[in-house]
């Protein structure tokens, strides 16, 4: 709604119709107005036969006011499975692009596409002055950024202002690599850690190329799972306890509930890799597991109420904690990381 409203946007609502008849029209109708300004145009109707959906399309125009956009039916072989944290990742679904291409294959049959065209044409143009304004630093430094099937929580747009402001980006796998490739910082990025424990405990000789990096003060982001891997140990469900890499005091666990979920706004209670001592940023956690040290250098502030709490370790070289940022909408942050990166390049070179 937020997005449509800014942007001058119509929207189509995709609603269940799976068991539904007539009183769809009830959801539609009370999901258009119930804002009046929703931009609220048509609907998809999902899991539904088409059939059915001819049925009813005319009584649901009808009673809503709305345009029907066509119907997708079951299509058990095209679901996506879903884990603790949602769904999960593309890398581990099988036949992705087959799956991807029945999909449309069923849009050409049963979506008004045309119709969906005509609507999305209805935007209004966009405006605005853009980003903000940007001075990376005029060198250039590698950047190892851990992917691979437990850690894979990155937002591209980050990746690419990293790279604007002067980072080379290289890919590793903590899982199946043995040492960091060489590079003049580390991004340890979210992912799913949990479930690899063992695999990562197993990798020693990762692990100790991590540690010594990092007591050699290698420039380092690590959030959520990343932060997760830094600690010492990783207590399973089981109760027990895997070593990892220690960088960080204390051990991190599973619990049963999403801890501290939700958007914040972090302020800096000192100066640090990423920003002065004052500075604000907004964020977003999300995560089972907690830890028995979640770092005092930034507050957060939860959005719409008065709940705060320390969280994150911060210093001149690292930054790691459960919050998530978006380097588009700090891209000062970013460009202050990778200048501390060029400047250890730069100061290897010169030693």
């Amino acid at each position: 709604y937020e997005l449509a409203a800014a942007t001058d946007t119509p929207v189509v609502l995709v609603v269940d119709g799976r068991g539904a008849g007539l009183s769809l029209a009830a959801v539609l109708q009370g999901m258009a107005a119930f804002r009046a300004d929703s931009h609220v145009v048509g609907f998809i109707v999902n899991r539904i036969k088409p059939m059915v959906y001819e049925h009813f399309k005319g009584a649901w125009e009808k009673a809503s006011g709305l345009k029907a956009l066509g119907c997708f039916p079951d299509m058990p072989g095209c679901t996506f499975s879903s884990r603790h944290l949602g769904l999960v990742t593309a890398d581990e679904i099988t036949d992705l692009q087959g799956k991807m291409a029945a999909l449309a294959a069923q849009a050409e049959k049963t979506i008004a596409i045309d119709e969906l065209l005509a609507c999305a044409r209805q935007a209004a143009p966009l405006t605005g002055s853009g980003s903000p304004a940007f001075h990376p630093h005029p060198g250039r430094a590698v950047l190892a950024i851990a992917r691979d099937e437990a850690f894979c929580f990155y937002y591209e747009d980050s990746l690419q202002v990293l790279q604007q402001a002067g980072a080379d980006l290289v890919f590793f796998s903590p899982l199946h690599d043995g040492e960091l490739p060489p590079c003049d910082g580390l991004y340890l990025g979210g992912g799913y850690p949990e479930l690899y424990a063992q695999a990562l405990s197993q990798n020693a000789s990762m692990r100790a190329s991590l540690r010594r990096a990092l007591d050699a003060r290698l420039p380092c982001i690590a959030e959520c799972g990343g932060f997760m891997y830094l600690h010492q140990a990783f207590r399973d469900s089981q109760d027990r306890l895997w070593p990892w890499v220690g960088a960080v005091p204390g051990e991190t666990f599973m619990t049963s509930s999403l801890k501290r979920f939700g958007y914040v706004t972090l302020k800096a209670e000192k100066d640090n890799l990423f920003c002065c001592a004052g500075d604000t940023v907004t964020a977003h956690e999300f995560h089972y597991s907690d830890s028995t040290d979640n770092g005092h250098d930034f507050t957060a502030y939860k959005a719409g109420s008065q709940r705060h709490w320390p969280c994150i370790m911060a210093n001149d070289h690292f930054i790691g904690g459960y919050p998530h940022i978006h380097f588009l909408g700090k891209r000062d942050w970013a460009a202050r990381f990778v200048a501390a990166c060029i400047h250890r390049k730069e100061g290897t070179h010169e030693n």
